[in-house]
Parts: structure tokens; C-alpha cells; sequence
């Protein structure tokens, strides 16, 4: 809610729900007419899931990434699965659409110890194994896709673009996980 100190006119905003990505912004305010939505702020271009705003490399990783985390079937009321996916998502849009805000995240994990805590659940099973490798392939790829992109949507020099990419896709990454630390 926010109030004009000169008229008093009332205005309230719709931030939307917490699982969708950037959602728009509902603006409504009080007029002759009534209570009425007067207009919306939109965050992003049109798109379903927030990894559709980046390029194809980078979808082909959180995709990878997302199968490591399951269904999240039958997991109860606190629904852990849903609540990683959700934060993921923001991470995404984040990363594709404010990636300066993307890098003030602080996920639970060094970028070795995920590594570390992934590899040794590859030794589960051969399809866990295959996982594990498919997504050390493509994360090289997926940021110099990142690095291309930050050049050409944000107007980086190749230096920045890459050290922007790095760090972007090195939070998105931890973002989905928790190992234990060793103490």
C-alpha cells in the first residue's frame, strides 16, 4: 500500500504469488470509477518457465540439474523438493533478467564441496553416474552460452560478460543443493 502525501490517494500492489517467477506487478488504485487495477509492470518477456529466458545451454544444464532432485513425490507436508525447485526458479529468472541480484545469494555450499557431495552420489548408480557426467560437460558450456548472453543483453565487455557468467552460474548451480559439511 502507498499513499500520495499531497492528494492522500491510495495505491496497492499486487506482487503476485511466490511461485511464480518476476511476476508482474499488479497496480490498483482508487478513482471515480472505483477500485480498479490501473496498470502492470511486467519483469520479463513472455515466457512459461524462468530458464526459458536463457540460452540453450544453460536450459540444457538446469535440466540436468533438475533431475538430480527427483519428483519429490510423497515427501510430506514440508514438501522439500517443491521448495528447492521454487527457490531454483527465482535463481533463474535472477540470472537471466538481473543477474547483480543473482550474485548477492549466498547458497549453503562452496562450489567444491557441491562437487565433491554430487560426485560421491554418482557412485550410487550408473544412472546417477551418467547424470554426474552429463552435467560436467555441460557446464563449461553452458557458461560461455551465459557469458555470450550477459555481452549481448547487458552490453558487457568479454571480461565482465565472463566473470558476471562465472559467478551467475556458480550460485544457480549450488542453488540446488545441500551436502553436509565435514566438520
Amino acid at each position: 500500500m502507498l499513499q500520495e502525501k499531497k492528494t492522500g490517494d491510495v495505491w496497492a500492489i499486487d506482487v503476485g504469488a511466490p511461485y511464480v517467477f518476476l511476476n508482474e506487478w499488479i497496480v490498483y488504485s482508487i478513482g471515480n470509477d472505483g477500485a480498479k487495477p490501473r496498470c502492470a509492470i511486467r519483469f520479463h518477456p513472455v515466457a512459461k518457465i524462468a530458464t526459458d529466458l536463457l540460452p540453450t545451454s544453460v536450459r540444457k544444464l538446469a535440466t540436468l540439474l533438475d533431475e538430480t532432485l527427483g519428483s519429490g513425490e510423497n515427501e510430506g507436508t514440508l514438501n522439500p523438493t517443491a521448495n528447492v525447485k521454487i527457490k531454483v526458479m527465482h535463481t533463474w529468472a535472477n540470472v537471466a533478467m538481473r543477474p547483480w541480484a543473482a550474485l548477492n545469494a549466498q547458497p549453503y555450499n562452496s562450489h567444491e564441496e557441491v562437487y565433491a557431495g554430487l560426485k560421491k552420489w554418482s557412485h550410487r548408480s550408473k544412472s546417477f553416474h551418467d547424470l554426474y557426467q552429463n552435467i560436467s560437460i555441460q557446464y563449461p558450456k553452458a557458461e560461455r552460452a551465459l557469458a555470450d548472453y550477459y555481452a549481448s543483453q547487458f552490453n558487457k565487455n568479454t571480461v565482465d560478460a565472463h566473470a558476471m557468467a562465472k559467478q551467475a552460474l556458480d550460485i544457480a548451480f549450488r542453488t540446488y543443493f545441500v551436502f553436509p559439511r565435514n566438520l
